[in-house]
This record gives C-alpha cells, sequence and structure tokens, in this order.
C-alpha cells in the first residue's frame, strides 16, 4: 500500500515511517526539509492523491486542520481511504479515582502550550465534524500523552508520576490497529502514558 506521512524527520513521524516501510509499505514523507508546509496543503494533497493512508502527523499551529479539510475534499467518496490525524491527549478530560476532574495539561508551559492545546481541539473538532459527515475517507482521531521526544529527564522534572510512551511503541500500535483493519469500527484511539510503578 502507499501511506503519505508529514513529519518524519523526527520523533513520531520517524517511526511510523520505519514501522510502515519494514511491512513492505511504500512511504511518501511531506516535510519541511524536502519543501512541503502543511500550511500550504494543496501541493501535498496533490501528490498524495493515489495514497491509501494519508497520517496527518505534523503540527504547525492549524496547518493540520487545513490540510484535513483540503484532503477531505480530495479524497471525498473515494472507497478505502483512509485518513489518522494526530492529535493530543491534552485535549481530553476525565475523571481520578476522586471523582475530579483531570485535564492532562500543564498551564505553567506559559502560551506556547496554551497555544498548543487550543490548536490540537481545533483538530479534534475537525475530526469529528468529518466523521459524521462523510463516509469515505474514513477518519481516526489518535490522541497521544507524552511521547519521549523531550530531552533526558524532562518529564520526570514536570511529571514525576507519569512515564512517556516511547515513539516507537506509539507507531507500532497505530500500525496494528491499521493493519488489523480495525479502523473501519474504531473512530478514536488514546494512548496515555503509565504511571511509574516506584511512585
Amino acid at each position: 500500500m502507499k501511506i503519505a506521512i508529514t513529519g518524519t524527520t523526527q520523533g513520531l513521524g520517524q517511526h511510523l515511517k520505519q514501522v510502515f516501510e519494514q511491512h513492505g509499505h511504500k512511504v511518501l514523507e511531506f516535510n519541511r526539509s524536502n519543501g512541503y508546509d502543511i500550511k500550504q496543503p494543496q501541493r501535498i494533497v496533490d501528490e498524495a492523491q493515489d495514497c491509501d493512508l494519508f497520517i496527518n502527523n505534523a503540527y504547525d499551529g492549524y496547518g493540520q486542520v487545513d490540510l484535513l479539510y483540503s484532503l477531505v475534499d480530495c479524497w471525498e467518496k473515494q472507497n478505502n481511504k483512509f485518513i489518522i490525524n494526530i492529535g493530543s491527549e491534552q485535549t481530553r478530560r476525565w475523571s481520578n479515582h476522586h471523582g475530579n476532574t483531570i485535564v492532562p495539561f500543564d498551564w505553567r508551559e506559559g502560551q506556547r502550550a496554551v497555544n498548543y492545546r487550543t490548536h490540537k481541539l481545533s483538530l479534534t473538532e475537525a475530526t469529528h465534524y468529518l466523521y459524521q459527515m462523510t463516509t469515505w475517507p474514513q477518519l481516526m482521531l489518535v490522541d497521544i500523552g507524552m511521547l519521549d521526544t523531550q530531552p533526558a529527564g524532562y518529564w520526570s522534572k514536570h511529571r514525576t508520576s507519569r512515564q512517556p510512551i516511547r515513539c516507537e511503541d506509539a507507531a507500532e500500535t497505530i500500525y496494528k490497529l491499521f493493519d488489523s483493519r480495525d479502523m473501519h469500527f474504531v473512530s478514536e484511539l488514546v494512548l496515555r502514558p503509565l504511571v511509574w510503578l516506584n511512585k
């Protein structure tokens, strides 16, 4: 199969590229380093027209949302086309064992973090809307928290009770879900960090 992935030069995107190629798929890479900009999506969409799966991974403001809408417009009503949007656990809320609402977001990180959460919330809302409005392409949202892309010691300093997710593990999980064809039945996947066992 032919797979398009944005943001493959490092982190999750790099591992997604590796795992799909290891399983025999052809991967098209769309990165700034090879001349692509998700904020100018039309060139990416044009070159990804014959792909079977598009992984909307690269983050740049509202660029993921613009790219998603452009891609859905191009792929509308084309059977067996799939789009995976890489969101963030920071857009989620859940209750702890005391019944308190938890938002996995550290406001001390400042304006940049606030902007990031806002942009990812927009991607979540766009995915939900388009999922209800379209049959094909099929859409999936993967919300991931605390990937191990930060410098050594970052997470232990900022969030001592949670263990970051390894990029290779997240990439393998996404691949297995796609390969199993469970994307026909699953619209959202949340990958949450584990609690440190020694805490």
